[in-house]
This record gives C-alpha cells, structure tokens and sequence, in this order.
C-alpha cells in the first residue's frame, strides 16, 4: 500500500474499508448514514491524501425488451389493474419505476406518431 500525503480520517478510513469490499457507492451511504453525494466526496479527499482503493464498476439494469414490457402491461390491464403499472411491472423485471414509465411512454409516443402517418 502506498504511503499517505496526509492522514485519512475515520469517516475516509471506513469509506475507502468498504469500498475495499466491494460495495458502491450508494451502499457505502447505506451503511455510513450519508448521502451518496457526501461518499463520493469523502472518497476524492481519500484518494487525493493517497488512498487506493478500486473504481467500483456500474451495475446497468437488466435489458429488458420493450415488447415485454407492453405485454406485461397489456396483461395487468385485463386483469383489472388502472393504477401503479410501472411500478409492479418494475418489481417483476428488475427495473425502476421511471425507467419502465419512460420506455412506455416512449412506446406510446411512437405509436401514435405511427398511426398519424
């Protein structure tokens, strides 16, 4: 391990730990009761006194196909369903609520402007 420019303290010495771990960012603010924000500082002060640490790589999302999407949708609706859509369907794919609004609002938009033409 390299040698420090200057001291961590015990906030950057338990993020860089954890970081060690395996754990991102936001996890860190999970467990240190911080905001994701705040880590990321704390971490560039620590990395600029010298600390190593790895770049944690980012999770993406499952892909999931939009034809999926709409089909889970269309079967939600003939069961009775009008409200929180995205919402149960993010719970079933593994997406979160916006990202499942947006891909089917998108949808929507290109249907309607294929239809208009």
């Amino acid at each position: 391990m390299p040698l420090l420019t200057k001291p961590l303290g015990p906030q950057e010495r338990r993020a860089v730990e954890l970081r060690r771990q395996g754990l991102s960012t936001r996890e860190i603010a999970d467990e240190m009761c911080l905001t994701s924000n705040h880590v990321s500082t704390v971490l560039t002060h620590a990395k600029r006194k010298g600390a190593v640490f790895p770049s944690i790589i980012k999770k993406f999302p499952p892909s999931v196909p939009i034809e999926r999407l709409v089909q889970i949708r269309e079967e939600l609706r003939r069961a009775g369903y009008r409200r929180g859509i995205p919402r149960i369907i993010a719970e079933r794919v593994g997406l979160t609520d916006n990202c499942v609004g947006v891909r089917l609002w998108k949808y929507d938009q290109a249907q309607k402007r294929g239809r208009a033409a």
